[in-house]
C-alpha cells in the first residue's frame, strides 16, 4: 500500500516538473517572440518619425516657394496700381500729323515734234536701229538680232522669244522687216510722236529718245 502511493507521488512529482518545464519554455518563448515584436514596432515608429520629418521638411519648402509667389504677385499688383496713377494723373501727349503740304504741279505738254511728212522707212529703220542698239552692234541686237528692241506681239509675232519677251532672229534683216510691219500697222507709219514714243520704250519720258531718232534720221 505505501509503495503504491509512493509510486502515485512520483508520478505526481514527474507531472509538477514536467509542467513547470513545459511552462518556463513556453513563458520563454512569448518573451522572445514580444521581444521581437517590440523590436519590429520601434522600427516601424522610426520609419514613420523619418517619413514624417521628411515630409515636413518638403512641406516647409513648399511654404517657403507660396511665401515667395504671394510676395511676387503683392509686387505685380503694387507696380499695376502705381502705372494706373500715373496714367490717370498725367495727360499722355498726343502726336498729331502734320498737315501735308499741297504742292500744285502745273501739267507737263509734252514737247512738240516737226512734224515729217513723207516718212521714209528706211531711214527711219535706221534711225531707230541706231537709238535703241546702236545699228544691231550692242545688247539685243547683239544677242539676239533684235536690233530694235521689238518685243512678241500680234502683229509680227516672233518665231522664238528670248529674255523679256524679245524676239529672237535668225538675222537682222528679219528684225527691220518686223519693225516696218509693225511700226505701219501700229503707229500709221509716222515719225514718232511723244505718245509713240513713250508706247515703244516704255519710259515717262522718252524725249532723249526722239532727239536721237531726229538726229539720225536728219544726219
Amino acid at each position: 500500500m505505501l509503495q503504491k502511493k509512493q509510486i502515485i507521488l512520483a508520478t505526481v512529482m514527474i507531472f509538477l516538473f514536467s509542467y513547470a518545464v513545459v511552462t518556463t519554455a513556453v513563458t520563454a518563448l512569448s518573451d522572445d517572440r514580444l521581444s521581437e515584436l517590440h523590436q519590429e514596432e520601434l522600427v516601424e515608429e522610426k520609419a514613420l518619425q523619418l517619413n514624417r520629418s521628411e515630409r515636413a521638411i518638403i512641406q516647409a519648402q513648399i511654404d517657403a516657394v507660396d511665401v515667395k509667389i504671394k510676395a511676387s504677385e503683392d509686387n505685380i499688383i503694387r507696380i499695376r496700381e502705381e502705372r494706373a496713377k500715373l496714367i490717370n494723373s498725367h495727360e499722355l501727349p498726343r502726336t498729331e500729323k502734320p498737315p501735308e503740304k499741297v504742292i500744285s504741279v502745273a501739267p507737263i505738254n509734252p514737247p512738240t515734234v516737226a512734224a515729217i511728212t513723207n516718212v521714209d522707212m528706211d531711214k527711219l529703220a535706221y534711225a531707230i536701229r541706231m537709238a535703241e542698239t546702236g545699228d544691231c552692234t550692242k545688247g539685243y541686237g547683239l544677242e539676239y538680232n533684235n536690233c530694235y528692241g521689238i518685243k512678241n506681239g500680234s502683229i509680227a509675232p516672233c518665231e522664238e522669244i528670248g529674255r523679256n519677251r524679245m524676239c529672237m532672229y535668225k538675222k537682222p534683216e528679219d528684225s527691220t522687216e518686223a519693225f516696218k510691219q509693225i511700226w505701219i500697222k501700229g503707229y500709221g507709219g509716222q515719225f514718232p510722236s511723244y505718245k509713240a514714243a513713250q508706247v515703244w520704250t516704255g519710259s515717262s519720258n522718252p524725249q532723249a529718245w526722239i532727239n536721237n531718232v531726229s538726229f539720225y534720221y536728219n544726219k
